[in-house]
């Protein structure tokens, strides 16, 4: 019996060697494989602990072939959570000799925060057939929740821009955007329907984000903000409360304008310009523009304007343009536009509020007369007279031409005189001429005009007086035929007249008196002489009188006789 008990122990001895686990280690006739993992936190087992989502931790694995005997071609395989990823093997496809060693490194990276995630790491050689496996642990931290907090800012009239800013806190490492939302107007808070405006802003921490461009409301009213952050892998979303943030856009202020243009006046010399008295506005700031139209009979204020000035605003007040000339005459229409500002509406007066009349130059009355002439030696003097003009300035110049038997007013001038012109009136030659021959001159008279009234002169020989005559200086004598005469009878009395003149008439009185039938007798032009007869009938002494005439340049003079008459 020994010997059957002796060969079945053997053989149970042998079956132990065979049952060797096959996840550690296999025997073959020419030794064993032996494969195990390192390192490890507990048997079998590798605990990568806790981490953030978003974050990765990486550990390197050793195979070890603790055996007599190498492997075949290595297996490696990783079995369970996506979390775990193998990022480096030495292994796969390795015959693993006794005693070697080769890595696998396996990364942990958790997706999101709150995860529990479990893996298999196994290496495995079929032939000899071994087996090792490695259980891996990890677990991500709970999310963080940060806190969201909000400060718009101020709110203003139409037409402001207004932001809002968000800080972030209390996150892990946050990424993602924050989404920023602006509802209204409404007088209650309200967050519903479409927001007036949506902007976005890319979160790189904890910290402060600001709207990237802000909102410019068109509306007047309140308006509410709201701020979401999205959150990420790490972090919770965080939102401020509807009614949490409220911006106030004010109406704008209603300006008003109202204008006063200068008065016209004549063109060429009339300045005119516009001012625009502003009332009604905030603090107003900005530009008013003024226009001026024309000249058209009726209200336009389309077209090119023929003045576009610019003023500066700064308050409410007067305000005036530059001045402007107009170089037409008619009617101007002055506009003028207030632009508005952040805080205030614009407003402009209407077209035909404002109108200004440009007239044209005045056309006045020039008229001349001459002074009395006399001998050579004679101070000549002329008068014009200004009428009908607007208040004319500038001067009168007078010329004296001559001397010409008929009006001649071309050639140098033997006087010439200026006088100057302050208003419609009467004026004359400062000096007056003193001309040196006989004959006849002709007086002109021009005025030279001005801003408002136009030039004006008198015409060579146009009227009548504008002459004046230099005469030759005459004597006359008179002479009796019966001197004296002795009782009763006729005499013949004798005017002559020296030198001859060409003309004219003597006028024979006797006392004084004119003698009846003698009141202009004409000189006889070849012996210069005029004949009276007068009959007497008493005795006595007479005083007989001749006055020449005169007569073209033939001056006046005066001769007299003494008659006696005896009984």
């Amino acid at each position: 019996m020994r010997g059957p008990i002796r060969r079945a122990l053997v053989a149970a001895s042998a079956a132990v060697a065979l049952l060797v686990p096959a996840a550690t280690a296999s025997a073959s006739a020419s030794g064993t494989v032996v494969l195990s993992w390192a390192p490890t936190t507990s048997a079998g087992t590798y605990n990568y602990g806790t981490t953030h989502a978003g974050q990765t931790v990486s550990k390197a694995f050793s195979l070890t072939n603790s055996g007599s005997t190498g492997t075949s071609a290595l297996k490696i395989t990783l079995s369970g959570s996506s979390a775990f990823i193998k990022t480096a093997d030495t292994c796969t496809g390795t015959s693993l000799g006794p005693k070697k060693t080769c890595s696998v490194t396996i990364t942990y990276a958790p997706a999101t925060g709150g995860q529990n995630d479990t893996a298999t790491l196994t290496g495995t050689s079929n032939k000899p057939a071994a087996a090792a496996s490695l259980t891996l642990r990890g677990a991500s931290a709970p999310k963080s929740s940060p806190v969201i907090a909000t400060t718009p800012s101020p709110g203003g009239p139409v037409g402001s821009t207004v932001r809002d800013t968000a800080a972030l806190s209390g996150g892990s490492s946050p990424t993602g955007t924050i989404t920023f939302n602006l509802y209204g107007p409404t007088a209650a808070a309200s967050c519903s329907g479409a927001p007036v405006d949506t902007e976005t802003a890319a979160v790189t921490g904890n910290g402060s984000y600001t709207t990237p461009a802000g909102a410019t409301p068109s509306q007047a009213g309140t308006y509410w903000w709201t701020a979401s952050y999205g959150g990420d892998a790490g972090n919770a979303p965080a939102v401020s409360g509807c009614g949490a943030e409220q911006v106030t856009i004010s109406a704008l202020a209603v300006t008003a304008i109202s204008t006063i243009p200068s008065p016209g006046g004549p063109v060429g010399s009339t300045t005119v310009q516009d001012t625009a008295s502003l009332s009604g506005g905030s603090s107003p700031t900005g530009t008013i523009t003024f226009n001026l139209y024309g000249p058209t009979a009726t209200a336009s204020c389309s077209g090119t304007a023929v003045s576009d000035q610019t003023v500066s605003v700064a308050g409410n007040g007067d305000y005036s343009s530059p001045s402007f000339t107009p170089t037409q005459a008619g009617t101007y229409w002055w506009t003028a536009s207030y632009g508005g500002d952040a805080g205030n509406a614009p407003a402009a007066s209407g077209c035909g509020a404002e109108q200004v009349f440009i007239s044209s130059k005045l056309t006045l009355g020039i008229g001349l007369a001459a002074g009395q002439g006399g001998p050579v030696g004679t101070t000549v003097q002329a008068f014009a007279a200004l009428e009908g003009g607007d208040n004319p300035t500038g001067t009168i110049t007078f010329n004296l031409y001559g001397p010409s038997a008929t009006a001649s007013c071309s050639g140098t001038p033997v006087d010439t005189e200026t006088a100057a012109v302050t208003g419609n009136g009467s004026y004359t030659t400062p000096a007056g001429a003193t001309p040196s021959q006989v004959g006849t001159y002709w007086w002109t008279a021009s005025y030279s005009g001005d801003a408002n009234n136009n030039p004006a002169v008198t015409v060579c020989g146009g009227q009548q007086d504008q002459s004046v005559t230099i005469t030759q200086t005459t004597t006359t004598t008179v002479t009796s035929s019966v001197d004296p005469l002795v009782g009763e009878g006729a005499v013949t009395f004798t005017a002559t007249v020296s030198p001859v003149p060409d003309g004219g008439t003597v006028a024979f009185y006797e006392g004084g008196t004119p003698i009846t039938a003698c009141g202009a007798q004409q000189v006889d032009t070849s012996t210069g002489t005029a004949t009276c007869q007068v009959t007497y009938d008493s005795a006595g002494t007479y005083v007989i009188t001749a006055i020449y005439s005169g007569y073209t340049v033939f001056g006046i003079s005066v001769g007299d006789a003494i008659q006696t008459v005896s009984p």
